[in-house]
């Protein structure tokens, strides 16, 4: 049994948000800083936000009526008293939190990574598709997902911010590091010839 692109897409994209917070994790630990863990911090604070406020907003997952499982919506699982519910969509509001959070920083100091950028969108765009093809979410769910996380993401950032720059420390991405930078000139050099030795 051969991998299929019609499968592996779809399982990509509700899996993305453990794949992008473990690849931030590990870029933590091999590069020696605490970004990833400050992210993922965050990142749990905006999730478990999005999750209890599932009940008040009482939107049922579509796949409930459909065919009355959600597993394959719910690979992160919250118990039954959240997993019937869609809104807002937990993957949507953990990928716009994740964008935003790690953008915004280069907008702010003029580092523009376009391919970050258009990555996140580029993710973001397919796993509202496949939220909605799959009977994971409604339209006004994954908007519900897009506006928690966004904002979410925004106060967290300003927030690291202010802890980052009250106690000079390294904690966003996207960092103007230029003061961090070795400057290395050319200066005059001279050269002295020696004498080769005989044996």
């Amino acid at each position: 049994m051969g991998l299929n692109i019609k499968y592996l897409i779809p399982f990509g994209t509700m899996i993305s948000p453990l794949l992008i917070s473990s690849y931030l994790i590990f870029d933590s630990f091999f590069n020696g800083h605490i970004k990833g863990i400050v992210y993922l911090f965050g990142a749990i604070i905006a999730s478990f936000l999005g999750v209890i406020a599932r009940p008040s907003l009482g939107s049922i997952t579509p796949a409930i009526s459909w065919n009355g499982k959600t597993d394959v919506c719910n690979m992160f699982g919250f118990g039954d008293q959240y997993n019937k519910y869609s809104s807002p969509d937990f993957n949507t509001l953990f990928l716009s939190f994740t964008m935003l959070y790690v953008v915004l920083n280069m907008f702010l100091l003029g580092t523009y990574n376009f391919l970050t950028l258009l990555m996140f969108m580029l993710l973001i765009a397919v796993n509202c598709f496949y939220r909605i093809k799959l009977y994971c979410s409604h339209g006004p769910d994954i908007l519900a997902g897009l506006l928690f996380g966004s904002i979410l993401g925004i106060v967290w950032f300003f927030l690291v911010k202010f802890v980052q720059d009250n106690n000079k420390m390294d904690l966003l991405y996207f960092q103007d590091d230029k003061s961090t930078k070795k400057k290395c000139k050319v200066s005059r050099t001279k050269f002295k010839c020696f004498p080769k030795k005989k044996f």
